[in-house]
């Protein structure tokens, strides 16, 4: 506001263009001199608001350019933001499929340690049943053998208490 009004004007264009005509006004008369004073106050008016209203749309242009160099600021701002999320997107992706991949392969072993031990577990199981079956098969025996012995022992008791065997009868 405390700017001085710029000096080269359109007021100071007519100003130049009139100034050999201010030496015949002079001789004019006074009701034409009053009009051509009249006309001359509204022109100056005319290009003082006229200079006013370009300083207010230089300044406003001024202003509209800081806008713009703020706005530029601000995309400059929300391009690096971005750039830097699609790094974090990027990065993130990168340990997901990390992540994943080693959970696949712990997976895997698992699924391998697992069938390891179904193997091991197998093979003790079918261990332990044919054990069990011989076990079966050795009582079974063992039974028979025991049948046997109780029958040879009933004889051999029998035959003390009902004498030798040619059919004498002891005493």
């Amino acid at each position: 506001m405390g700017r001085a009004i710029p000096a080269a004007g359109p007021f100071d264009l007519l100003e130049a263009a009139f100034s050999r005509s201010r030496d015949r006004v002079g001789l004019m008369e006074p009701e034409a001199r009053a009009r051509f004073d009249e006309i001359w106050a509204i022109l100056r008016e005319v290009a003082e608001r006229q200079r006013a209203a370009e300083i207010r749309m230089d300044r406003g242009e001024q202003r509209l350019d800081r806008a713009e160099q703020r706005m530029d600021r601000a995309e400059q701002r929300m391009d690096r933001a971005e750039q830097r999320m699609e790094k974090s997107d990027r990065k993130w992706d990168q340990r997901m499929k990390d992540s994943d991949r080693k959970w696949d392969q712990r997976m895997k072993d698992s699924d391998q340690r697992m069938e390891k031990s179904d193997q091991k577990w197998d093979k003790r199981f079918e261990a332990t049943r044919k054990l069990v079956e011989a076990g079966i098969g050795i009582v079974s025996r063992l039974g028979k053998r025991q049948a046997d012995l109780e029958r040879a022992h009933k004889a051999f008791v029998d035959s003390f208490r009902k004498g030798n065997t040619n059919g004498r009868k002891r005493g």
